[in-house]
């Protein structure tokens, strides 16, 4: 078995690994997941400075009276332990794939899972984070970085494996990476299937055919649609103001106002022919900060304008760019949802397959939760009653062929949340 990404390695001697006594019991073949070298000798140092920490702490000879050196001595051991045991579950971490399903081990923690029924059980959750390139950590330069943990999703909750991941990597690299642990799922997957231990779930519904490209079925059950949309007409969808509306919105007043006040006191000193190079600097700097408080605000107008409208003539989209008349899609597969796992999170949005296959989100069908059964089923409801909509007026009918969108990670993400949605609908247990 080939050597996963980043040094996401099976065990060293050709990727399996057989528990003692297999050959003579018939227990069956594990496959372990296990830090890289890096992480190992990250948690290594780490683990060494928590020991540097406590020596220097005894050894500082503190002229204090009793209780003042107790508290000193308090905080130096529990600041040791703590770098001690971050770096011991570094290095601690695996995840076991094994018959019996998946263990997942930290230092402390173990979770004990059973195999799920599908592959896109399995989701890449994306953190991101920044942090100083100065190496004296007062330089003013962020360099992004992101984190990417697998996480196994069932109906009740999500849980993190502590391996396969991926630490602290260029943000600019998030594809690749994803797209590397993805492979790495895939292989894990494949391993099991080929054992017996998992059986593909198998879907009652949206899962693109195999008669060849653009004669794939689109059947899909789907969820029951919203009867309160079905009763408008037009259908309006809008960008709802939220958090992010607040939080672009005050920055930019924030930017302008700054910037304002800096530009006026270094023009007052250009009146006062006192102008000279911090002057100019000033002036430089107000501009930018009027420049970047006036794009943030103009780009948050524009995405409060954006909207699709939903007619007996078709949809039209308004977006930045001016409005777009669309047809209405020729099959149900071309309203569809479509996820990403981040920071935790699941972020679930309705989506229209446009002519030229590119997918259009729609405005203010967006979803997010730290359970995906609370992200994906209202999604799938909306994109569910928009069809109703035009089915039920007479002015959508499905052709029966599926259409892939243009845009491959688009298309991998669309298929992967449709057979979530289907096994989140199998499995109607309550979320915890």
């Amino acid at each position: 078995m080939p050597a996963s990404p980043y040094g996401l390695t099976p065990d060293p001697q050709g990727g399996l690994s057989v528990s003692p006594g297999a050959a003579s019991t018939g227990s069956s073949e594990s496959l372990v997941r296990r830090p890289d070298a890096r992480t190992y000798v990250g948690g290594a140092l780490i683990v060494l400075a928590g020991v540097a920490v406590a020596v220097a702490g005894i050894r500082t000879d503190l002229e204090a009276d009793e209780p003042m050196r107790s508290i000193w001595l308090g905080g130096v051991a529990g600041m040791a332990l703590l770098l001690i045991c971050w770096g011991l579950t570094m290095v601690a971490w695996r995840t076991v794939f094994d018959a019996d399903g998946i263990h997942s081990r930290g230092l402390i923690r173990r979770v004990d899972l059973p195999w799920p029924d599908t592959r896109t059980a399995f989701v890449v959750d994306v953190g991101r984070h920044s942090r100083d390139r100065g190496a004296d950590g007062r330089s003013t330069r962020r360099r992004r970085e992101v984190t990417l943990t697998v996480h196994v999703l069932t109906p009740g909750r999500s849980t993190t494996l502590a391996m396969p991941r991926i630490l602290s990597a260029p943000a600019r690299e998030e594809q690749v990476l994803r797209a590397r642990l993805e492979a790495d799922l895939d292989e894990i997957w494949a391993w099991a299937l080929g054992r017996g231990y998992v059986r593909e779930w198998n879907q009652g519904g949206y899962a693109p055919g195999r008669s060849g490209p653009g004669a794939r079925t689109s059947a899909y059950a789907g969820p029951p649609a919203d009867q309160g949309l079905l009763a408008r007409e037009p259908l309006v969808f809008r960008q709802r103001p939220d958090g992010r509306t607040a939080a672009c919105i005050t920055a930019s007043i924030g930017f302008m106002l700054v910037g304002g006040l800096m530009l006026v006191r270094a023009l007052q000193a250009v009146d006062e022919l006192a102008l000279d190079d911090a002057e100019s600097i000033v002036i430089v700097l107000a501009c930018v900060q009027l420049g970047v408080g006036a794009a943030l605000l103009i780009g948050e107008c524009l995405r409060l304008r954006s909207r699709l409208t939903v007619s007996r003539d078709g949809l039209e989209w308004t977006g930045a760019r001016g409005a777009q008349h669309l047809a209405w899609p020729p099959s149900r597969t071309c309203v569809f949802v479509q996820s990403r796992r981040i920071s935790g999170r699941t972020m679930a949005t309705v989506c229209v397959l446009a002519p030229d296959t590119t997918a259009l989100a729609v405005p203010g069908l967006t979803w997010r939760s730290k359970h995906d059964r609370r992200a994906l089923l209202p999604a799938a409801t909306a994109a569910q009653s928009i069809w109703q909509w035009g089915y039920a007026r007479g002015v959508a009918r499905d052709d029966g062929v599926y259409r892939p969108a243009a845009d491959a990670e688009v298309e991998q993400r669309r298929v992967a949340t449709a057979q979530r949605i289907e096994y989140l609908h199998a499995h109607p247990q309550e979320t915890r």
